[in-house]
């Protein structure tokens, strides 16, 4: 909570321009799993709040669990590299994807 406030103090930018892009619990997605099941672990409950946070300070969020979950069903690829966790091609281009069907990125082209 501090540091959002930080944030906009130090970058001189509104909150409407900024957007966070929330990574999913991603082993859970693979499983297919509703993301309930693992809102009380350390990771899900530092998600929740930073989710919760923003959207209450007016900064735009795109939560990859469902970004990842429907595209995870439909194409059956992971979205991590092969030798650790950071995300692969098509991590990005999932991405990529969710950030041009945004209201965030209309906004900003209008």
């Amino acid at each position: 909570q501090f540091y959002l406030g930080l944030l906009l103090y130090h970058s001189g930018i509104p909150p409407d321009k900024i957007l966070f892009v929330v990574d999913a619990i991603r082993p859970d997605t693979y499983r297919g799993e509703p993301i309930e099941k693992y809102e009380n672990s350390y990771f899900g409950v530092m998600r929740k709040e930073l989710i919760t946070q923003a959207k209450n300070r007016n900064y735009n969020v795109i939560d990859l669990y469902p970004v990842f979950l429907e595209d995870y069903l439909i194409n059956q690829i992971r979205f991590e590299s092969d030798i650790d966790a950071h995300w692969n091609s098509h991590g990005h281009k999932a991405i990529f994807d969710a950030i041009i069907k945004s209201d965030w990125y209309d906004m900003l082209n209008k």
